[in-house]
Formats: C-alpha cells, sequence, structure tokens
C-alpha cells in the first residue's frame, strides 16, 4: 500500500450537503478498492486560476489515503464520471511522508526514549 493525496475542485453552486455527499462518495470509491482514507483537508470556496466551465471559484478538498497502486486507475476511473467535480488530481507522497502520516487503522507505533535521552531527562531534573 502507498500513500496518497487526491486534490479535488468542486463546484461552487454546490450546497454543504451536497459537498458532504461527494465527499462521501469520494471515500466509497476508495475504500471499495481496498483502500483506507486518513486526513479530509476542506480548504472552503476560492477563486481559480483560470476559468472552468465558465466557472471562477471553486470549493478545494483533499484526502490523503493507503491503497495498492495497481487500484489507483480503478479510483481514477471513478472520480471521472462523478457530479459535481470540476477537477481533480490524485499524486502519490514520498515514502517519508508516508511514515509520518497516520491512516485511519494503522497502529500507532510506541515511542521509546534511547539510554542517552533517559540519562540526559535524569540529569537536567535532578538540577
Amino acid at each position: 500500500m502507498r500513500l496518497y493525496e487526491l486534490g479535488v475542485v468542486l463546484d461552487p453552486t454546490l450546497s454543504e450537503e451536497e459537498i458532504a455527499s461527494v465527499t462521501e462518495r469520494l471515500k466509497k470509491a476508495i475504500s471499495a478498492q481496498d483502500g483506507s482514507v486518513g486526513k479530509v483537508d476542506f480548504w472552503g470556496k476560492r477563486k481559480l486560476a483560470y476559468p472552468i466551465d465558465k466557472k471562477t471559484e471553486g470549493f478545494y478538498s483533499f484526502l490523503e489515503f493507503n491503497l495498492a497502486p495497481e487500484r489507483i486507475e480503478e479510483v481514477r476511473r471513478a472520480i471521472k464520471f462523478m457530479e459535481g467535480i470540476l477537477r481533480f488530481v490524485i499524486v502519490r507522497k514520498p515514502e517519508e511522508a508516508a511514515k509520518e502520516t497516520k491512516v485511519e487503522g494503522e497502529p500507532t507505533p510506541p515511542v521509546v526514549a534511547s539510554e542517552e535521552e533517559k540519562e540526559e531527562n535524569s540529569t537536567s531534573a535532578q538540577a
């Protein structure tokens, strides 16, 4: 499984309920391919760099998710036919980001202090 980020520009005429519905459909499309969705970041309505379908604004939303590389085309195909999406892009995140990002369903590894850190903490506590 690899970490990806999906950037979506939604139609500015959508209501809050419709935006939530599109976000849920995106999550379901990823989950249907055995992926797991992590962070969802909604930026709100922003001005577009250039008009798309005669619209100059759009709602921006970003989703981080884990998915097997061979399944990414199925997700693209599903998103392409969804109503309310003006543009989308899927980007593979670097391996370093994958280690730092926690996605739902993954256990958090325990943090263990090294011997040097333990010694530093005990000497600073005594001073």
